[in-house]
This record gives C-alpha cells, sequence and structure tokens, in this order.
C-alpha cells in the first residue's frame, strides 16, 4: 500500500535561514556527554540550551520572528503573553531591535522572572493564573494599541527559530539515531522534529514530558480516536497518524511519557548515538 507524507508548513531553507538570522544573537550551545548508570551501552548527550544569554532555548524562536517584523511594525512594538522564558525571549528580542515590549505574565509567576524580563527593558502586565486570561489580555491590548502579537510556540517562524536547534545537532553529531525533545507548548518539538527529518528522516525523534503533566500524550490520544472510522484496521491507522503530536506539519512521532523524565527535561534536549560494533551494545540489544 502507497503511503502518503504528511507535507510540512515549513522548509529545510527556512531552518537555515533562522539559523543565520540568529546567530550573534542567540547562542549556538554544546552538546554535553552525560554518564549515565546502566547506559553504558549508549552516548547520551543534552543540548545545553541553560547556556543561552536569557537561559532557555526560547530566545531562538523570539528573536527570529522579531527580527523579520518591518520597521512600521517594529515601531508599534511587541506582546506576547507568557509565565517566563518567552516572555524573556521577546523581551531580549525586542531590546535588540529597538522595539518596545509589553509582556502579559501571570500573577502567579515566579518573581525572578518577572525581574529578568522587567530588567531587560519589557513592560509587564499581570492577570490572574489561567492561561487563558494573559491569552486574552494579550490580544485585547494588541487591538487596542496595534502591538504585534509574537506568540509563544504556534507560529511558523517561533517554530523555525527552534527548530535550529536540530541542526546543531546533526552538525555536532551526525550519526545521532534518536532524539528525545520536552513536548509542553510543542514548538520546540514542532521545530526539532522537523528540522532533522527535512535533513535525515532516520534519526528518530520523540517527544517526552513529566508522568504527571502528560497533557501532550492525551491530546495525542484523543486526535487518533477523533480520526479512526469503523472497519479500519486500528493498529495500521495508529502508525498513520505517526506525526501529528506536534502542530500542524511537524514531522515528531507521539510523546512518551518517561518516568525518568519525570520534571527534568524542560528547554533541553537529550540525545542518544548508538556505539557500533560495541559488544556491550550487542548484547544490551538482546537482552531487550
Amino acid at each position: 500500500m502507497a503511503t502518503t507524507a504528511t507535507p510540512s508548513l515549513l522548509t529545510l531553507a527556512a531552518f537555515q535561514q533562522a539559523q543565520t538570522r540568529i546567530r550573534g544573537i542567540a547562542a549556538r550551545t554544546p552538546l554535553v556527554r552525560l554518564f549515565i548508570p546502566g547506559f553504558d551501552a549508549a552516548e547520551i548527550y543534552v543540548k545545553a540550551e541553560g547556556l543561552q544569554p536569557i537561559g532557555s532555548f526560547k530566545l531562538r524562536g523570539a528573536y527570529n520572528k522579531v527580527a523579520q517584523l518591518t520597521p512600521d511594525q517594529r515601531s508599534h512594538g511587541v506582546i506576547t503573553y507568557s509565565s517566563g522564558n518567552h516572555a524573556q525571549g521577546v523581551a531580549y528580542a525586542a531590546r535588540v531591535v529597538g522595539a518596545k515590549a509589553v509582556i502579559v505574565m501571570p500573577s502567579n509567576a515566579p518573581e525572578v522572572k518577572k525581574r529578568a524580563t522587567a530588567a531587560l527593558g519589557a513592560e509587564i502586565v499581570e492577570v490572574g493564573p489561567a492561561s487563558s486570561a494573559r491569552k486574552e489580555k494579550a490580544e485585547e491590548l494588541e487591538a487596542k494599541f496595534g502591538y504585534v502579537m509574537i506568540p509563544p510556540y504556534d507560529d511558523e517562524q517561533i517554530i523555525a527559530g527552534q527548530g535550529t536547534c536540530g541542526l546543531e545537532i546533526l552538525e555536532d553529531l551526525p550519526d545521532v539515531d534518536l532524539v528525545l525533545s520536552p513536548v509542553s507548548g510543542g514548538g520546540l518539538l514542532s521545530g526539532v522534529a522537523t528540522a532533522i527529518k527535512l535533513f535525515n528522516s532516520a534519526v528518530r525523534v520523540i517527544g517526552v514530558e513529566p508522568e504527571l503533566a502528560a497533557e501532550g500524550r492525551q491530546r495525542a490520544r484523543e486526535r487518533q480516536s477523533a480520526c479512526r472510522r469503523p472497519g479500519r484496521n486500528r493498529r495500521g491507522q495508529g502508525s498513520a497518524r505517526r506525526g501529528e503530536a506536534g502542530p500542524r506539519g511537524s514531522h515528531a512521532e507521539e510523546p512518551h511519557r518517561r518516568h525518568h523524565c519525570r520534571g527534568g527535561l524542560h528547554g533541553r534536549l537529550q540525545l542518544k548515538r548508538k556505539q557500533r560494533h560495541h559488544p556491550r551494545h550487542r548484547r544490551a540489544g538482546r537482552e531487550h
């Protein structure tokens, strides 16, 4: 049976252009080798995005979006809604291009993130703790004052910027066989998965998130269930829906809950590279 690939909304060229655009603003972070007991037969690396100027990968997407605004759009200022990391990314990017930044943040956001965002010159507007409240307020201010919205994740240029992480992984570790990315809002996962799959479709990409906050997996299951039709093979259809865990057009596989990921993977990537012809690796493969 012939298979039909899901078309991508972004091309490899879009990710490469984003990589050029953010150079000198966002850091090109290293892959750091981890030595974990029980994983001796594999090479595991972390993409050290905590070394970004704001301590998060969010600067990649924010600057890629803000840098493409016209002079007229910049003169109106930018606005977003975030509890902290994207807030700092937008504030940092706006300061670089000389634009005003307004950030709608929840009242329960960590004070350290509020202070860091304000220190970058952004105007902070506080609302209630509900995520819907901050989005609604940002849209209200956007309509009232003509600000340009810089979405946290559901935007092609944001996704392209986050996906530059994937290109760097492939450059530094050409024979990587597995990449794990946090799910969260989906911007990082969509960007990394799409960039990697466009460059090398053989690399497996999996979305991960804390077990007690596994909203991404539930959304994927609900979407898969909604797409099932009576009379079709359930197993075959599950395979066909693979790649729809992230925003439309991503190449990510269904998110998986991992006990060892609980609370510790947000904002970073883990990678595994096979140690080919390694006797311990072959034994481990047979045991599993």
